[in-house]
């Protein structure tokens, strides 16, 4: 890794260019890919150009360009043909071109084909002579994200000097992998990203690059899954019988997924190692019972437990749910609701009762992860509807909890939204998945309608019922 500015042609002020994206070294350089190339293809012949788009073409001048002006426009016209059919060029803000478009010069102009009204036309096209394009002809232009005072032929260039200094630097991939995967090598790789000589050459490069970005994040996730094995149960749970005997009372059986599920939130709760758990299932599949079981074991045994729900409705209905399953199973606990919208008064007394350790089970929205939010002994942390929270406030909800001992709570997330088991490595690596895949009998199917602008106002009034 080197400093940019000690490439050649590269001083303070380019730099400074350079660092508005975000690059500062050769590293930085290696792995600002193209966001686009062009191509130089063989010119075509004018009657053969139809799809819009960008193309090449020889043309001779046929008459003298005509220059149009209208205020701070103008706008340079000129006809070309070669033998096959006619074409009009316009140029934008360039009438120094037309001292060089003299009639009967030949060119290659390349730029966007457009035929509108029947009328083939080249906008903004860039003038080669046929020597010059030949050299350029079946090769790939690489195309930087810029920023102003940048051009692209500095960034390439500056890319290119990068690459060739990259010669001493080993592959972290071992050979044999390379030829079993049948992958390139690192180096030319980059070579072929940045300056790819075929169309099969770009390609074979994205592979390479982009097996490696898997591939790394795969080892992270390892590397995530190992340390969080790692952590131990601090906050354990020794007895079930009190929401054993609340499973037995409740009016109605939980389902064989539901039973599998809770099984595994038990094993968690009372193994050697942290829970980080992941609930999937369908709206209505009973998710929030089993937080709510999982949240009374963690109070028996003296400790708190939360759960922040994405909006305060939902937060509300948390909190009225559990305080009337706690009151009709005649549980001594205390639950204690956070939101935004709470006034003051209302907010100071929640606080309060959090931070000593009267809330044994807590209920809110982001409002839990506030700076001010001090937990007594938080051994469970719940987010619902977890895809509409970030990794990062998860995580924040997280360390709220760790004491000064640096203990760590307990996770678990709920989702109702359907995650392909591939999608679920990549958004909840960090986490066992456990899945809800049948309904309590006799709640109905969950219906999804789309209705059309003309039904707004019923469909307010449906949704109001």
């Amino acid at each position: 890794m080197t400093d940019i500015r000690s490439l050649k042609g590269i001083g303070e002020k380019t730099a400074q260019l350079f660092a508005k994206l975000s690059i500062t070294d050769t590293e930085d350089l290696l792995e600002y890919y193209p966001k686009n190339y062009n191509y130089y293809a063989a010119p075509a012949p004018i009657a053969e150009c139809r799809r819009e788009g960008t193309v090449a073409v020889t043309g001779m001048v046929l008459k003298t360009p005509g220059l149009f002006r209208k205020g701070n426009l103008s706008v340079l016209t000129a006809v070309i043909g070669d033998g096959s059919g006619q074409m009009t060029c316009k140029w934008f803000h360039m009438p120094y071109l037309r001292s060089k478009l003299v009639s009967g010069s030949r060119y290659v102009f390349r730029g966007a084909f457009t035929s509108r009204f029947r009328t083939p036309t080249l906008s903004q096209p860039k003038l080669y002579t046929l020597s010059e394009y030949d050299e350029l002809q079946g090769t790939y232009e690489p195309v930087y994200g810029l920023t102003e005072g940048l051009t692209n032929n500095a960034v390439r260039k500056a890319v290119k000097q990068a690459v060739e200094m990259s010669t001493g630097v080993p592959d972290y991939l071992p050979e044999r992998l390379r030829k079993e995967k049948d992958l390139l090598s690192w180096r030319e790789a980059l070579w072929g990203i940045h300056f790819p000589e075929s169309e099969d050459s770009l390609k074979a490069a994205r592979r390479r690059l982009i097996f490696d970005e898997f591939f790394l994040f795969s080892l992270t996730v390892r590397a995530s899954r190992q340390t969080e094995a790692a952590l131990p149960n601090s906050f354990p749970v020794h007895d079930f019988s009190g929401t054993e005997a609340v499973l037995t009372a409740l009016p109605y059986q939980l389902t064989k997924a539901q039973e599998k599920v809770w099984q595994e939130i038990r094993n968690d709760l009372g193994g050697k190692g942290r829970m980080n758990r992941l609930i999937q299932g369908d709206v209505g599949s009973g998710k929030t019972i089993l937080a709510f079981l999982a949240m009374l074991a963690i109070s028996d045994e003296g400790y708190q437990a939360a759960m922040m729900a994405p909006t305060e409705v939902l937060a509300k209905q948390h909190y009225e749910n559990l305080t009337r399953l706690c009151a009709e199973h005649g549980l001594d606990k205390h639950v204690v609701l956070l939101t935004g919208s709470m006034t003051a008064k209302e907010k100071r007394e929640a606080l309060a009762e959090i931070a000593d350790g009267r809330a044994s089970l807590i209920l809110g929205t982001h409002a839990l992860i506030q700076e001010r939010v001090a937990f007594h002994q938080l051994g469970l942390v719940i987010t619902d509807e977890q895809h509409r929270f970030g990794v990062s406030q998860r995580d924040l909800f997280t360390r709220k909890g760790a004491d000064e001992e640096d203990r760590i709570p307990h996770i678990l997330v709920m989702s109702a939204t359907p995650i392909p088991r591939t999608l679920a490595l990549i958004l909840y690596a960090d986490l066992e998945c456990s899945v809800i895949d049948e309904l309590p009998s006799g709640r109905k199917a969950i219906k999804n309608c789309v209705v059309h602008t003309d039904f707004r106002e019923n469909a307010y009034r449906f949704i109001e019922k």
